[in-house]
């Protein structure tokens, strides 16, 4: 399939989702009228294409095949993805002009969110981690260095911490 119609396939997701936020979901109190619909890190996959659909109402992971077509499992079923952080669990999604698609919710509804900047930025960084195998994420989280501290040592931080003097230079044994 050509780049071209990738972008027709995308952009035909966020106009539909922008039409059914204009006509069917605007006014239900779930709604954030300080997001729009916005097709966030679509990147080609096996027989379609991964990334973040950010609506006023939902943020989700959108699996989306090349082509429209039936869900090959009932609305609402459960599918297993392998990505490159493992596998995951999708839902099950079908919408009468996209056909089917399979998606992960991140949020719904989407109200903590007081800007579409946050929302991109929640969606990044949720995909990110999506498509990044286990163990590089795990290089990406520094290490803190476990320190044993004798009995003896607890004790007197804790007097220490308790006097007001935990983290000052005191010489004197008898601050202690």
């Amino acid at each position: 399939m050509s780049n071209h119609d990738t972008e027709d396939r995308i952009t035909k997701l966020v106009e539909r989702f922008t039409h059914i936020g204009e006509t069917a979901m605007r006014d239900l109190p779930i709604y954030n009228h300080n997001l729009e619909v916005e097709a966030v890190g679509f990147q080609p996959m096996e027989n379609g294409w991964l990334g973040v659909l950010i609506t006023p109402w939902f943020i989700n992971v959108i699996l989306l095949p090349e082509q429209k077509s039936s869900a090959p499992k009932p609305l609402g079923e459960k599918l297993t993805h392998e990505l490159a952080s493992g596998e995951h669990e999708f839902t099950v999604g079908e919408d009468d002009e996209l056909g089917c698609y399979d998606f992960i919710t991140l949020a719904s509804p989407t109200l903590k969110y007081k800007s579409q900047q946050a929302a991109r930025a929640a969606a990044e960084k949720a995909l990110h981690k999506l498509l990044t195998p286990p163990e590089e994420y795990q290089e990406q989280i520094p290490e803190q260095p476990v320190q044993f501290v004798s009995t003896e040592q607890k004790g007197k931080q804790r007097r220490k911490f308790l006097r007001g003097l935990l983290g000052k230079d005191v010489t004197s044994e008898a601050a202690e």
